[in-house]
């Protein structure tokens, strides 16, 4: 498991662990020892969340990244009232495809429906602002971080 991967405890006993990992609802039975040398945060303490995508789009979209970066900032902002802050940036060149990363930060906490609501709303205003834009995004590949 790497550093950025987001489990929900749902049993904790002396030898293992179960939980949920990322948004999916599959329980996985995780032994203590594996956490030994591992740094773990209890993000249900927080008051803050973060909803993070990294957006791929083909090389024929170049000029519209900077409209597509400037599209999702507004349409996020617009559609979530919790909302702290908003970064929506062109961030890479990769060999076949764009690299856009949308990092938006809210004052919900990083748990239970009002995340996962935020964050569906967060992906419908990137959905939204890309075909606004008239972009599409790149398929053959899936990044995932």
């Amino acid at each position: 498991m790497n550093m950025q991967t987001f489990i929900t405890l749902i049993l904790l006993n002396l030898v293992y662990l179960h939980v949920r990992v990322g948004n999916d609802e599959i329980i996985v039975k995780i032994p203590n020892t594996s956490l030994n040398n591992q740094k773990v945060f209890n993000l249900s303490k927080g008051d803050t969340s973060q909803v993070m995508q990294k957006l791929c789009f083909p090389y024929n979209d170049i000029d519209k990244i900077p409209s597509i970066v400037r599209e999702i900032k507004a349409e996020v902002k617009a559609c979530c009232p919790d909302i702290i802050q908003i970064r929506s940036y062109w961030s890479d060149y990769a060999e076949n495809y764009l690299v856009v990363t949308v990092d938006a930060r809210f004052r919900i906490k990083p748990v239970g429906d009002s995340y996962i609501e935020t964050r569906q709303k967060v992906l419908e205003a990137i959905a939204s602002a890309t075909k606004r834009v008239g972009a599409k995004f790149y398929t053959k590949y899936i990044q995932n971080n």
